[in-house]
């Protein structure tokens, strides 16, 4: 069942709909929306909500683990920034859900402020509580120069958080070892492509001791680590946890060139892997 009540009000140039809620299954929503005509449209929306869950919403995993390669084989995409979509209208968004539900992720103290003005974009704050009680923070840019081309800006703070490492259980969530992570970032152009072929500043990510049940490294390093204990380990197809002492990738970016030495170094009760990069 769903039902939604809200005050509606308008004159030619501008609709209103105050204090509006709304339930649809077991999720809640609540808020205002505001919407002024005229050559650049103005929209102000705010959400509020106790509980919403997308999960019934959202296509299954793994429907889409087959994603379309660019045409020229290249990883990253020459896809154009939306620099004409953003000029198009004017915007202030705030967004607060308590706990936001998906197909594999719970998230709560999901929250999103940002803005739309000029053309640029600004997200003033992106923020979330994970399922170990870790918390991300993320603020974002980007400056449209009005020539087809985007300055773009970005950090990310984080910490005590789990980076989607796979657990089949509740007790394995537990064992997960929990990362901190801190990103800064920026680039110009017009396309993705362009973003991460001038992109400049740093990642580093430090994760402490943990246990990681055999295939939990699947979700974010594409099997790579398994593939490596499983071949080093001669008892990792039997063990059921790989038991991490400590981790750390540390990536620097200067004009789309990334390089790490070492970018990866990883001590496992197995294994003591360091790895150098250059991209």
């Amino acid at each position: 069942p769903a039902h939604l009540r809200a005050r509606l009000t308008g004159t030619p140039s501008e609709m209103v709909m105050e204090e509006f809620t709304g339930k649809i299954g077991d999720s809640d929503i609540s808020g205002d929306f505001r919407m002024r005509a005229g050559n650049v449209p103005h929209v102000r929306v705010e959400i509020t909500s106790d509980r919403l869950n997308l999960a019934p919403y959202l296509p299954p995993l793994g429907d889409n683990e087959e994603d379309d390669v660019p045409a020229d084989g290249r990883v990253i995409p020459d896809t154009p920034l939306p620099l004409d979509f953003l000029a198009r209208f004017d915007a202030d968004i705030d967004v607060t859900i308590d706990q936001l539900i998906g197909r594999a992720l719970t998230v709560d103290d999901f929250d999103i402020d940002g803005s739309i003005a000029d053309g640029d974009l600004l997200i003033n704050n992106f923020s979330l509580t994970g399922q170990r009680g870790g918390t991300l923070a993320m603020q974002m840019r980007l400056d449209n120069t009005g020539e087809g081309t985007a300055d773009f800006a970005m950090s990310a703070n984080g910490s005590d958080l789990i980076l989607g490492l796979h657990a089949a259980t509740i007790d394995d969530l537990t064992l997960l070892p929990l990362y901190e992570i801190s990103m800064e970032a920026t680039g110009q152009g017009a396309t993705l492509r362009d973003l991460a072929s001038t992109l400049d500043g740093n990642l580093r990510l430090v994760g402490g001791e943990g246990k990681i049940a055999t295939g939990g490294f699947s979700m974010n390093t594409g099997d790579v680590f398994d593939q490596i204990l499983t071949t080093m380990n001669p008892f990792a197809s039997t063990d059921p946890y790989t038991t991490v002492a400590c981790s750390a990738v540390v990536l620097q970016f200067a004009d789309g060139v990334v390089t790490g030495r070492p970018a990866l170094v990883q001590k496992t009760d197995k294994l003591l892997i360091f790895a150098n990069a250059r991209v």
